[in-house]
């Protein structure tokens, strides 16, 4: 038609990002074969790759900048750690090539309780200072026992959480690591408060003797509930 006028062409372009590929190292055979890495960048991109043979990752199309590379590698035990770096990925360079090393590191050890006895299934992480760098996690045992490894040197926060030993069960400690360290971590206690009166008159009664028990004998966690 004479009046129908046409708008503007659309222009769809494909915009090319580098790969970034690389190699994660010191650890076994195993627990290669277990490891992840993920990738973080501009423009909100997140990727996360399983680790393949040799320990090779490869991410493609990252947009150019900064990219933060985290490998995660766990245990048989449950245990897990990490190690992060941040890379920059030019414009002018299709391929960005990085390693990933896991270095024997210190281990920091030792035992979660609560009101003397050992909780179990409470979750154990340490985060060094300052960020990046190592991480790491475990899921203590049956005797409430941990064990973290792979730690670099550094001031790390030691944070210990539990939903099954009871309110409050939750600590957290910081503690300088330049050597295999042991650190144990007590869950606080409960606390009841309150008086005791008398029932006619509500008058305060002195040298009174209080007994505590669970409703519920079979209740978990036992005479120290």
């Amino acid at each position: 038609h004479g009046n129908e006028q046409s708008g503007p062409d659309a222009l769809l372009q494909l915009l090319a990002g580098i790969t970034v590929q690389g190699t994660v190292s010191g650890l076994s055979d195993a627990a290669i074969k277990g490891a992840s890495v993920s990738a973080s960048g501009e423009n909100t991109y997140f990727q996360s790759t399983a680790v393949g043979a040799l320990g090779h990752f490869e991410f493609a199309n990252v947009p150019p900048g900064v990219v933060t590379l985290r490998a995660t590698a766990a245990d048989a035990a449950g245990s897990t750690r990490s190690v992060t770096r941040q890379s920059t990925a030019a414009s002018d360079q299709p391929v960005l090539t990085t390693e990933r090393v896991f270095d024997q590191g210190y281990t920091l050890s030792g035992q979660v309780t609560r009101a003397g006895q050992p909780v179990a299934g409470a979750n154990v992480f340490a985060m060094l200072q300052g960020g990046g760098g190592s991480q790491a996690s475990a899921v203590t045992g049956a005797a409430g026992t941990y064990q973290l490894a792979g730690l670099q040197e550094g001031t790390y926060v030691v944070s210990a959480t539990s939903a099954f030993a009871g309110t409050g069960s939750s600590k957290r400690q910081t503690i300088a690591i330049a050597s295999d360290q042991t650190l144990d971590l007590s869950f606080p206690g409960s606390r009841s408060a309150g008086q005791v009166v008398v029932a006619a008159g509500k008058t305060p009664l002195a040298d009174a003797t209080l007994a505590i028990a669970a409703r519920d004998p079979g209740a978990r966690g036992g005479p120290g509930q």
